[in-house]
């Protein structure tokens, strides 16, 4: 038994995981009262609060924040486990030195862009996943069993928690692999942002998209077919937010006009006239187009009206907070 132990611990020290032998173990480490944390595995839907908010082009998201003390839980078992796992490195968000920008970047210029959606991507994740992925990191099937249900939610990955982003990356990975070794064959760039999938080059032969609809499926995941946009030619080509269409990154000319316009509006009307949000008065509007300005210059960093602009919001900005 000794020996045992001994191994089970050797094994998950050499991949950089912390050894955890049994459930009071676990409470030790984690810093959580034994009675507390059983509460948490058993019935893990108490302690989140759920709410909704509507998606961008329609419907409505379920989002579920855990409780203060699961959300310390399970940022603990995402730094000393889920951060210690490598994902796909065509795999862009949720990712330390990968941004959307990265992402949009990897597709600039090409003459055909492809955006596939995966629809419900964090809910299409469920908990055998996630102990199929503390089973493989060495932990026993009783330890696993705690750990993935102190990140899951009646049985699936709740958007809001703490570990589901590395979670759906981990699990996303052999998603990833696949795409990437057709896109390799087919000369072309394939990325993932999320439940974002994107490919693009010089062209892309009629089979692709029922190629990749039918890869997709194998992993358990599920295309929204109506927002798959093959954008070629001359024709505008977005990627994560950001045109890519010229030989650089570029915001959409109806948003980079939308922040023209609130700037000229915030100029005319100063700050206690201001609202970006029609008849509603909000106390963070001048923050809200300081982080609009900021994101411009991200997207292009040299772009003269964004830099000009930005200063003078935040001279704006100094000088009201100094009052």
């Amino acid at each position: 038994m000794v020996a045992a132990y001994v191994q089970y611990v050797k094994n998950l020290t050499i991949n950089n995981f912390p050894p955890i032998l049994e459930f009071n173990h676990l409470s030790n480490l984690i810093g959580i009262e034994r009675d507390l944390l059983a509460k948490m595995i058993t019935n893990p839907a108490h302690f989140y609060r759920k709410f909704e908010i509507p998606k961008r082009l329609g419907g409505m998201r379920t989002i579920q924040t855990p409780s203060p003390t699961l959300l310390h839980i399970q940022r603990w078992i995402k730094k000393q486990i889920l951060d210690n796992i490598n994902v796909h490195d065509s795999s862009f968000a949720y990712v330390k030195g990968r941004s959307f920008i990265d992402n949009a970047r990897s597709h600039l210029g090409q003459n055909v862009v492809v955006r596939f959606d995966l629809k419900d991507f964090f809910p299409s994740i469920s908990i055998k996943n996630g102990l199929s992925i503390f089973n493989r990191c060495g932990y026993s099937r009783k330890v696993s069993y705690y750990l993935a249900s102190l990140c899951f939610v009646d049985g699936i990955l709740p958007q809001g928690s703490a570990t589901s982003p590395s979670i759906s990356n981990i699990i996303a990975k052999r998603l990833d692999r696949r795409l990437f070794g057709l896109a390799t064959k087919l000369d072309l760039t394939f990325t993932r942002y999320a439940d974002d999938i994107i490919f693009s080059g010089s062209s892309i032969p009629d089979w692709f998209v029922g190629s990749v609809s039918n890869i997709i499926s194998e992993e358990n995941f599920t295309i929204n077919s109506r927002k798959t946009r093959i954008m070629s030619g001359n024709n505008k080509k977005i990627v994560t937010g950001i045109s890519v269409s010229g030989s650089q990154l570029k915001l959409p000319r109806p948003y980079s006009r939308e922040i023209r316009f609130k700037v000229h509006m915030f100029l005319k009307k100063g700050l206690s006239n201001y609202t970006d949000r029609p008849n509603v008065y909000d106390p963070l509007a001048l923050e809200r187009l300081i982080g609009k300005l900021i994101f411009w210059l991200q997207v292009e960093p040299d772009n003269e009206f964004a830099r000009i602009h930005l200063e003078l919001m935040a001279k704006y900005k100094a000088k009201i907070d100094s009052m």
